[in-house]
């Protein structure tokens, strides 16, 4: 766990607590935001505003030197509050080995936004297309991969009906997920049509595989892309 505090400032205050803002490297994680504030006692730093976090996993793949690589997840966690655990409380001298060790907890929902230019020219505006992240708890953020890197929440983009579903690490390493439809299909674009069979996020998109009706037509596709 190492600390970047924003120009260089530590605001020092009792029994060797001190308050930062900046950027937070822990394990696998980057932490970018302010009002950091590092408790000695509880050896963890309460984080109550954290602008965005990015990940990185191991892909299982071995470089040219036989060693694991890894890969930058292409999709931030924003609006997140919590704290992370650096190590146990009688262990800051780091003398003893906990592998669970950092822990990211976050206490309130936070946001996964699609809104990036490049992700369908900017079509999926934050103010109304974006996955709500439950609370959680993450173990082991020095060794993350694409079993341990799961989030539950709520999806809700103003094209299909809100619903929960887990974000997981896609092909083209975004967080994204494939959810089948019921099998009379959602109602879309508030009911004025149907789509049945495979729904797709990733930072490709929101596509679907399947069959739309709409009013009397009927249409196939292996790749519609709901805009």
């Amino acid at each position: 766990v190492v600390f970047f505090p924003k120009n260089g400032d530590v605001l020092l205050k009792r029994n060797r607590n001190f308050r930062f803002d900046g950027v937070i490297y822990a394990g696998m994680m980057n932490l970018f935001g302010n009002g950091f504030m590092f408790a000695y006692d509880k050896f963890r730093i309460e984080l109550s505003s954290i602008d965005s976090l990015k990940l990185r996993i191991r892909t299982g793949e071995l470089d040219y030197f036989g060693q694991g690589t890894q890969r930058e997840v292409n999709s931030t966690i924003s609006e997140l509050s919590g704290f992370l655990q650096i190590d146990k409380y009688d262990n800051k001298s780091g003398n003893q080995n906990f592998p669970q060790y950092p822990i990211l907890t976050s206490v309130k929902p936070s946001s996964v936004y699609y809104d990036k230019p490049e992700i369908q020219g900017g079509a999926y505006k934050r103010d109304h297309f974006y996955f709500t992240v439950d609370p959680f708890e993450m173990d082991s953020i020095s060794n993350l991969n694409r079993n341990n890197t799961v989030f539950a929440g709520l999806f809700q983009s103003g094209i299909f009906p809100d619903f929960r579903q887990k974000l997981v690490v896609r092909d083209d390493f975004s967080l994204g997920f494939v959810q089948q439809s019921p099998s009379d299909g959602y109602p879309i674009y508030a009911g004025k049509a149907r789509f049945s069979n495979q729904i797709d996020l990733s930072n490709r998109g929101l596509k679907g595989n399947g069959v739309l009706q709409y009013q009397a037509s009927t249409a196939r596709s292996e790749e519609f892309v709901f805009l």
